[in-house]
């Protein structure tokens, strides 16, 4: 039925595009049922929303979008290597010099040419997570832009945050849990002072990049 719909359209792209994405089908819910999993475990009739996870590329802007620094202005001209703050369509491709963030998180092989993606899950993607410096470099960015005004409490600071992340604010178990987290980071620093609540911020911000969350679309 969607090859007619394309062909009747003159082969043209964006209404088809246009006719998915505002089905009920492509805007559902990614939340599943345990009577339709028995049924239909591999989703093959669409009765809800596959998550997926995002390509290496989307991956590492999210990260420079999400710290501030990301570069939005700057178009085409040559290569740029790994520690750049341009998109990653700009990073140089050399197989002798491969980036690890990139290449954690499937980004095709340069030797040949690739059809479809692959998506894996492994445990060095949340190693990666928990221990690249350019994610501690972003969470450390994050950190100082919701830092909060003296005199105003650490929730704004937690809700700032979430929006930049996730575009959403956190739900309330969330926000407690989050302002446990930081209070039990600032103890374990020495005591709640401004220095140990900046310190205890950044360990906040990277607990943040390391959720699902922020690498997969539900």
């Amino acid at each position: 039925w969607l090859a007619m719909e394309l062909t009747k359209n003159g082969w043209k792209l964006k209404p088809i595009h246009k006719q998915i994405m505002l089905s009920a089908t492509y805007q559902q819910s990614h939340e599943s049922n345990a009577d339709n999993v028995k049924i239909d475990p591999e989703n093959r009739y669409l009765w809800h929303y596959q998550s997926r996870r995002l390509d290496a590329e989307i991956i590492r802007d999210g990260l420079l979008a999400v710290g501030g620094n990301l570069d939005t202005k700057t178009m085409y001209g040559p290569s740029v290597t790994d520690n750049s703050i341009r998109r990653s369509v700009y990073l140089r491709v050399k197989r002798s010099e491969l980036i690890p963030l990139m290449t954690t998180f499937d980004a095709p092989e340069p030797t040949q040419s690739i059809g479809e993606r692959v998506s894996t899950t492994v445990p060095t993607q949340a190693l990666v997570m928990l221990n690249s410096p350019l994610i501690r470099q972003q969470a450390e960015k994050l950190a100082k832009r919701i830092a909060p005004i003296p005199g105003t409490p650490v929730k704004e600071s937690i809700q700032a945050a979430y929006r930049i992340a996730f575009a959403r604010l956190p739900d309330d178990h969330e926000l407690d849990e989050m302002q446990k987290f930081i209070q039990a980071q600032q103890k374990i620093m020495g005591g709640p002072n401004p220095m140990n609540q900046e310190k205890a911020l950044v360990e906040f911000c990277h607990t943040l990049l390391c959720l699902n969350e922020f690498v997969y679309i539900d």
